[in-house]
């Protein structure tokens, strides 16, 4: 299982839910047999919205949804391996959760980091750690009830707009088990 991929801080289902494309979302399910759920919807989106406010509140809004699938669906179950995504998208699923308080009740459940620390400002019109998949881990972490079985981060950069201290921390190991 994969969680991979701001403008305000409220996913308030009033303000944000976009329609769900169901014809779209059935078609890829029945055109891709090995998926087991799709997520597909048209985001409200304003006219005045700048084309990176536009592509921040798209994030959002896919976000939240994905958010409120997990929420009330069995994406995750008793001893799974879960991989988390870094993003705007991936911080709004795990900020959905939390504001939804969504907990939990399973074991042997493992986390994973799939993409380490990151620079935000690559990514977006404002710069924002968030953007942190390892953050992303924690975040999802605490809506657990039991233990987990394992965290997995991955504790150093691995997008920089200079490569060689990538190159060099990629000769070191940069998993972290805690």
């Amino acid at each position: 299982r994969c969680l991979s991929d701001w403008s305000s801080d409220v996913c308030s289902s009033d303000l944000w839910a976009p329609e769900t494309d169901l014809m779209l979302q059935n078609n890829l399910l029945a055109h891709f047999g090995e998926l087991t759920s799709a997520i597909v919807i048209n985001p409200k989106l304003s006219p005045h919205l700048t084309p990176a406010q536009t592509s921040d509140e798209v994030h959002k809004q896919l976000g939240c949804a994905m958010g409120d699938a997990l929420s009330v669906g069995n994406f995750i179950t008793t001893g799974d391996r879960v991989a988390v995504g870094s993003g705007r998208a991936v911080y709004w699923v795990m900020k959905r959760l939390v504001d939804l308080n969504r907990m939990f009740n399973l074991d042997k459940v493992s986390l994973m980091s799939l993409a380490g620390a990151l620079y935000p400002q690559h990514h977006s019109i404002a710069n924002n750690l968030r953007l942190d998949a390892d953050y992303h881990v924690q975040m999802l972490a605490s809506r657990f009830q039991k233990p987990l079985d394992n965290l997995w981060f991955l504790s150093h950069p691995i997008v920089s707009a200079n490569p060689k201290p990538i190159l060099e921390i990629g000769r070191a190991s940069c998993r972290e088990r805690v």
